[in-house]
């Protein structure tokens, strides 16, 4: 399997969304607590924002020409935390066997701290 990390366009969004959507609702579902997204199309359409604002900064997992997963790091000012991340729950296991997987998008991030 070839994990490729890579800057998101907006053309990424649709994907993007549908999996941080999915992978927030599982963990709000787990903890019994609100969503961050009320429906799969309001996180794409934030997704989106995110990847066409310059403020941010979004990096994509691609596994075998597939998004996978995504993290954006927030350089606005004031912003509460500076990266978001989120996996397709169905390919963590390959992706941690691809390269790191989710490993190579938490070192990325801790780079991306110290810059």
């Amino acid at each position: 399997m070839s994990l490729t990390l890579r800057p998101g366009t907006p053309a990424d969004a649709e994907r993007c969304g549908t999996i941080c959507y999915a992978a927030f609702k599982t963990i709000a579902d787990r903890h019994q607590f609100p969503p961050d997204f009320p429906s799969p199309q309001a996180a794409v359409a934030s997704t989106e924002r995110r990847l066409s604002h310059p403020a941010y900064y979004g990096v994509v997992a691609d596994l075998e020409g597939r998004i996978v997963g995504s993290v954006f790091l927030d350089e606005l000012p004031g912003a509460r935390t500076p990266y978001r991340a989120a996996n397709d729950a169905h390919e963590y296991r390959p992706l941690q066997r691809a390269a790191g997987g989710i490993l190579a998008l938490n070192r990325l991030l801790k780079g991306l701290e110290r810059l």
